[in-house]
C-alpha cells in the first residue's frame, strides 16, 4: 500500500515536472509576458495551445499575437474589466499597421479558463484549440522559431472595459520574438493532469458563443492540464525557448503628422503657387517663383527625412518595401535634378533667348513629380487605412493639376498670339520680347514665364 502510494506520488510529480519543463516563455522589455505549452488533443489529434499572458497595469493593456507583423496576426489583447479579478480578453486581427478589429471568420475555438488581477498586474489563462487552423498567418507547432509579436498600450492608456471591441489607441511599445514550439510540446499522456481552472463566460469576441461550445467539447474529452505560469521575474533572463527580435516605441504620432503637413504643403500649396507666380506679369515674378520653389523643395526634403527616421524605428517599415515609401524616395530624389535644371534653364535662356534641352527637362520633370506626389499622397493615407483621406487627397490633387494645366494652356495660347507674325501691309507688329523700350530684366521675366 505504501509502495503504491509512493509510486503514485512519484508519477504525479514526474508528470508535473514534464509539464513545467515543456513550458516556453517570453517577457518583453515592457513586461508583457507569455508562458506557453502545446498539447496534442487526444480527440481531434490537433495541437492546442495553453498559455498565460500577463501584463502590467501601468501599461493600460497588453497583447500577444501569432505572426511576424500585425497584418493577419491572431492577437490576444488583455485589459482589466473593472471587477476584482476580471480581465477582458479580446481576440482581434488587423489588415496592417492599424487598430485591430474583432475576428469575424475562420477563428479557432478559444476559451478563457480564468483570469486574475493583482496590485500591479493582470493575467489570463487561455486555450486556443487547433490554433494552427487560423489562416491569417502561419503557425507551425513544430517550428524552432515561430514568429510572435507583442505590444502594450502605455502609461497614457488607462483602459478598463468589459467590451471586447473597446477602442484602443496606438501602442506605446511593440516588438517581435520567436518561440521554439518544439520545446513547448507536452506528450499526449500528460494531458490527463487535473485542471486548475474552469471555462468561464468571459467573452473573447463576436463568436464567443461558438468558441465556448467548441472549447467545452474539447475540454470534456480531455481534462485541461496544469496551466503554464509566467515566471514573474519579468526580465529577459526568465525567457526560455524564446528569442527576442526587433522592438520599438510608437510615441511618434507627431512625426506622422509632421510628415503629412510638410509634404501636403510642398506639393499641394507651394509648388503650384510657384508655377502660378511665374505667370504673373511683374518684374518680381521670376524671383518669387524660384524662392517659393526652393522653400517647397526644402519642405519636401524635411518631410522625407522625418519619415525615413520614423521608418527606421518601426520593424514593419524599416525594410522600405512599401510602395508609398519607395515612390516617396523616388520623388524626393527627382527633385534634385529638377532644381538644377531650372537654374540651368534660366542661365541658358538669358544667353540664347530660347528654350534648350534643360528647359524641357525642367518642365516635364516638374509635371511628372507633381502628378506622382498627388498619387503617393493618397497611398500614404491608405497606408493608415484612411480611405476617405486618400480619396480627398486624390480629388484635391486632381483639381490642382487641372487648374494648373488650364492656366499654363491659356498662357501658352496668349504667348503664341503675341509672338505670331502679322502678314499685312503697314507697320510691323513687334512682340513684347523685341520691343526696344523694354528693360533687360523685364525681358528676362517674360522669357522665364514662357519657359514653363
Amino acid at each position: 500500500m505504501t509502495f503504491v502510494s509512493s509510486s503514485f506520488v512519484v508519477t504525479c510529480l514526474l508528470s508535473l515536472f514534464l509539464c513545467v519543463s515543456a513550458q516556453v516563455q517570453y517577457c518583453s522589455s515592457s513586461s508583457v509576458c507569455i508562458a506557453l505549452e502545446t498539447h496534442e488533443n487526444s480527440t481531434t489529434n490537433a495541437a492546442d495551445l495553453y498559455f498565460q499572458i500577463s501584463a502590467q497595469k501601468s501599461q493600460g493593456w497588453g497583447a500577444m499575437g501569432i505572426g511576424d507583423g500585425m497584418k493577419g496576426a491572431l492577437m490576444f489583447i488583455l485589459y482589466p474589466d473593472g471587477t476584482d479579478q476580471g480581465v477582458t480578453v479580446s481576440v482581434r486581427t488587423a489588415t496592417g499597421h492599424v487598430e485591430p478589429s474583432d475576428v469575424t471568420s475562420n477563428v479557432p475555438a478559444i476559451a478563457v479558463m480564468n483570469t486574475s488581477v493583482t496590485s500591479d498586474r493582470f493575467m489570463a489563462n487561455i486555450v486556443c484549440y487547433n490554433c494552427a487552423s487560423w489562416t491569417g498567418t502561419t503557425l507551425d507547432v513544430t517550428s524552432t522559431s515561430q514568429p510572435w509579436i507583442w505590444s502594450v498600450g502605455g502609461s497614457n492608456q488607462k483602459l478598463v472595459s468589459t467590451d471586447v471591441n473597446a477602442q484602443i489607441t496606438q501602442h506605446a511599445s511593440y516588438g517581435q520574438f520567436t518561440l521554439d514550439m518544439g520545446k513547448s510540446k507536452v506528450a499526449a499522456a500528460d494531458t490527463s493532469s487535473s485542471s486548475t481552472g474552469t471555462t468561464t463566460a468571459t467573452a473573447t469576441g463576436s463568436s464567443s458563443s461558438a468558441r465556448s461550445s467548441a472549447s467545452s467539447t474539447s475540454a470534456s474529452a480531455s481534462p485541461a492540464p496544469i496551466f503554464p505560469q509566467v515566471n514573474l521575474g519579468d526580465t529577459a533572463a526568465s525567457n526560455t525557448g524564446a528569442t527576442a527580435g526587433a522592438s520599438g516605441s510608437s510615441d511618434h504620432y507627431g512625426a506622422i503628422v509632421a510628415h503629412a503637413v510638410f509634404m501636403l504643403a510642398a506639393f499641394f500649396v507651394l509648388f503650384p503657387s510657384g508655377v502660378v507666380l511665374l505667370r504673373v506679369s511683374q518684374t518680381w515674378s521670376f524671383v518669387a517663383h524660384w524662392t517659393i520653389q526652393v522653400i517647397a523643395t526644402l519642405a519636401a526634403i524635411i518631410g522625407a527625412v522625418i519619415m525615413i527616421w520614423y521608418s527606421l524605428q518601426d520593424p514593419g517599415y524599416k525594410s522600405f518595401k512599401n510602395k508609398h515609401q519607395i515612390l516617396g524616395l523616388v520623388i524626393v530624389c527627382a527633385m534634385i535634378p529638377q532644381v538644377v535644371m531650372g537654374w540651368v534653364h534660366h542661365l541658358n535662356y538669358k544667353k540664347y533667348q530660347t528654350r534648350t534641352a534643360p528647359s524641357h527637362l525642367h518642365m516635364w520633370l516638374g509635371r511628372t513629380v507633381l502628378i506622382l506626389a498627388v498619387l503617393n499622397a493618397g497611398w500614404g493615407y491608405r497606408l493608415g487605412e484612411n480611405n476617405k483621406g486618400a480619396i480627398a487627397a486624390w480629388v484635391v490633387g486632381a483639381i490642382v493639376i487641372l487648374m494648373l494645366g488650364l492656366l499654363c494652356g491659356r498662357h501658352a495660347r496668349l504667348r503664341a498670339a503675341l509672338n505670331a507674325p502679322v502678314w499685312r501691309t503697314g507697320p510691323v507688329v513687334a512682340s513684347a520680347e523685341t520691343l526696344p523700350g523694354i528693360k533687360e530684366e523685364e525681358r528676362i521675366v517674360a522669357v522665364e514665364r514662357d519657359s514653363s
